[in-house]
């Protein structure tokens, strides 16, 4: 099947397929999750697909490792943890507002905890037992999305640089706008 061509090729930087993880992993993916188990299942799979992570196992220090970091970032993140929950910590980022993708992962079905997680922040909400290939999907989607948003924040600063050289040389010829 042949792509959509747009015209101009805005996205000649661009190329996101669905096994380009790897082209991403300069984003940086921060495992949430205070219970072992779930937290080594997910670390694991993230070793097998060879993505680059760091994990933490409580609120408190997944906030101090957020706060360390400048550029964005996907965040898989349970929600109930003592301390400092997971809907707590998507409040918080959304807040600072990071450019960062959120993942929850949770025991709590039902479309009423669904809303209480997006609402709070999440991207995506995703319901313990969960699936390898349906988690692994979805980190996908996030690496994309974090991608193409990065792409567009980089068009912006070039168009905003091309503006101000226009409004310059305006400036220097004296030409009335």
């Amino acid at each position: 099947m042949e792509p959509i061509k747009f015209n101009p090729d805005w996205s000649t930087d661009v190329r996101v397929t669905p096994d380009s993880a790897k082209q991403q992993g300069n984003i940086p993916i921060i495992v949430v999750d205070d219970e072992e188990g779930p937290r080594l299942a997910i670390t694991s799979a993230l070793d097998t697909w060879g993505f680059k992570y760091k994990a933490h196992s409580s609120g408190p220090e997944a906030i101090d490792a957020l706060r360390s970091i400048n550029e964005t970032a996907l965040i898989i993140l349970d929600w109930t943890m003592p301390e400092l929950d997971g809907l707590e910590i998507c409040r918080r980022i959304r807040d600072a507002q990071k450019p960062m993708h959120i993942i929850v992962v949770t025991a709590r079905g039902g479309s009423q905890n669904l809303v209480e997680g997006l609402k709070a922040g999440a991207d995506e909400y995703l319901v313990k037992p969960w699936d390898l290939d349906e988690l692994r999907a979805r980190i996908q989607v996030g690496l994309r999305v974090l991608s193409l948003q990065s792409a567009l924040a980089k068009r912006v600063k070039e168009l905003e640089a091309a503006l101000h050289e226009n409004q310059d040389m305006r400036q220097k010829l004296n030409i009335p706008i």
